[in-house]
């Protein structure tokens, strides 16, 4: 039995008043008796006016007899105003009147429910990280050699122009407009092209630059003559896995059926993941490679990308692949 029994002594009085967790309250001679009362903590401003001393820092009962035990004897019912009960406790008589005023309302001092700080996550997001948090987990254990044999991929659109990493520079306030501190943009960041690359712990494989939107058919021949002539130049056979994301072309119909037809077994993969793919940083590696370039075309953006993809090492390769277990 919780406090509640006590409660109706004060109601047409202004009371001041502590009631402990879990006690145990009767009726004794008109006045309400706690038993075996276990010393509360100083979170609520309720206070028990009784025999025996109480403490004008906290507002807690002391038994005089056994202090070890903290046993309250009786609590007598008595008129104490607002004021009073400020003082005696230590804190301001409003605060006093919003608590008695709260628990009129709601039967308990705790603060209402707030609003708090806006949460960061949507159900979405989290229901994303549990799964990639399940699939970390589930691939934990994989050594070295199983991530040898797993053929990374992925996508991506470079720009003429338009670079993926921003440049930042060190400028006076006043030196906003002056042009060396400017950076030369265009619409639709001046041309751009489709990049497919794939790498392994051995290096990098083959690669498509190509103008036209990818789509399942477009996908599938990138499979046909590009996927093969990798799994044969690193004499992968059979014991290989092939990676690549949650796209919707990755993963219609004519895509599974080119996988079928192909024997070509497909790694399991997390939804919005490209921090977990190893080939996503070579794509900043590029990007610093055809930064130092002045590029005005497609034709040279082509040309450029040619170049950088042929000059990453099969040593950088491997440290990315060799990075997965952590």
């Amino acid at each position: 039995m919780r406090y509640t029994p006590l409660f109706p002594y004060f109601t047409n009085v202004k009371t001041a008043f502590r009631i402990l967790y879990d006690d145990y309250v009767t009726e004794e001679n008109g006045a309400g008796v706690v038993h075996q009362a276990s010393f509360s903590g100083e979170d609520d401003i309720r206070i028990c006016i009784a025999n025996d001393t109480i403490n004008k820092d906290t507002g807690s009962v002391i038994y005089p007899i056994d202090t070890q035990c903290r046993f309250i004897d009786e609590v007598k019912v008595v008129n104490i105003s607002c004021r009073e009960i400020s003082t005696i406790i230590g804190i301001s008589k409003s605060s006093v009147q919003r608590a008695l005023k709260r628990y009129e309302e709601t039967g308990e001092f705790q603060d209402r429910p707030c609003a708090g700080r806006p949460k960061k996550l949507n159900e979405r997001n989290i229901r994303e990280i549990a799964i990639k948090l399940n699939w970390c987990l589930d691939y934990s254990n994989w050594t070295i050699n199983q991530w040898k044999n797993i053929i990374f991929c992925d996508e991506i659109c470079f720009y003429v122009i338009k670079r993926k990493n921003k440049t930042k520079i060190w400028r006076t306030k006043d030196e906003r407009w002056k042009e060396s501190c400017m950076h030369v943009a265009a619409a639709g960041g001046g041309g751009r092209v489709n990049f497919y690359g794939t790498i392994t712990s051995d290096g990098t494989g083959c690669f498509r630059i190509y103008n036209e939107n990818t789509n399942s058919d477009v996908y599938c021949d990138i499979l046909d003559n590009y996927l093969i002539p990798i799994v044969q130049l690193y004499q992968m056979e059979n014991n290989y896995f092939y990676q690549h994301d949650n796209s919707k072309y990755h993963l219609s119909k004519q895509t599974q059926m080119k996988f079928h037809e192909l024997g070509v077994k497909v790694l399991k993969w997390p939804s919005k993941s490209p921090d977990l793919n190893p080939s996503e940083s070579l794509w900043t590696v590029i990007d610093n490679k055809l930064k130092s370039k002045s590029l005005s075309s497609v034709k040279e953006l082509i040309e450029a990308l040619s170049k950088a993809w042929l000059s990453i090492t099969p040593q950088l390769c491997q440290k990315l692949v060799f990075s997965m277990p952590r």
